[in-house]
């Protein structure tokens, strides 16, 4: 009731998506991805850190922005041969790289409010590992549909990479899990019921 407002007359609704223009995709390949701009608050540099202790992990970065010329000689210094810079992809390009990737990280070290590339992730039945932070941690189910690390922690973000990396079992089970989070919550018809049930 901060505010002044009854906490029984605040709720939260996340955004739609149509998901018919997500294909659940169950399969993937040998590689996860980040997907966004590439600048000072995404954690970029603590991801590429990170990676500096994961060897058997393959990172694709989808994004451009400032930040890219000093990523890419920071990965051609430190020999992170398993890290691509793919840059800015049609949106088609991006789902389907998305879809097929082992998991979305997201390591933001700003207060995101809810990031829709972690919609579309977890729509693609592609599990998220995203830093805990703003509203990132809120669209995660850890263990379920994907793992969350503190803020700007290499080592807490190299434990999420090996966690999913060391579970492609449980992988196929996460992506089904996130399809049905997103289907749960993302759904249009979803939306509008709750809408109306709440102002009813």
């Amino acid at each position: 009731s901060e505010g002044g407002i009854p906490s029984r007359r605040i709720w939260h609704q996340f955004y739609t998506l149509d998901l018919e223009t997500y294909p659940f995709e169950p399969d993937h390949s040998d590689y996860f991805v980040y997907v966004g701009r590439l600048s000072e608050e995404k954690g970029l540099f603590t991801l590429l850190k990170a990676m500096q202790g994961i060897p058997e992990g393959r990172l694709k970065i989808l994004g451009d922005g400032p930040l890219r010329p000093e990523l890419e000689r920071f990965a051609r210094e430190n020999g992170l041969d398993h890290v691509t810079f793919l840059g800015n992809q049609d949106k088609a390009a991006v789902k389907a790289l998305v879809s097929r990737a082992q998991f979305l990280v997201c390591p933001s070290e700003w207060y995101e409010n809810s990031p829709l590339v972690v919609y579309e992730a977890l729509a693609l039945g592609t599990p998220v590992l995203g830093a805990s932070i703003g509203g990132i941690p809120e669209l995660i189910d850890p263990g379920q549909t994907g793992a969350v690390f503190p803020a700007g922690d290499i080592a807490g973000l190299q434990n999420g990479i090996r966690f999913l990396l060391n579970r492609p079992g449980d992988l196929r089970r996460m992506s089904a899990l996130s399809r049905e989070r997103a289907e749960r919550l993302f759904h249009p018809e979803r939306h509008y019921q709750m809408m109306r049930s709440l102002y009813s």
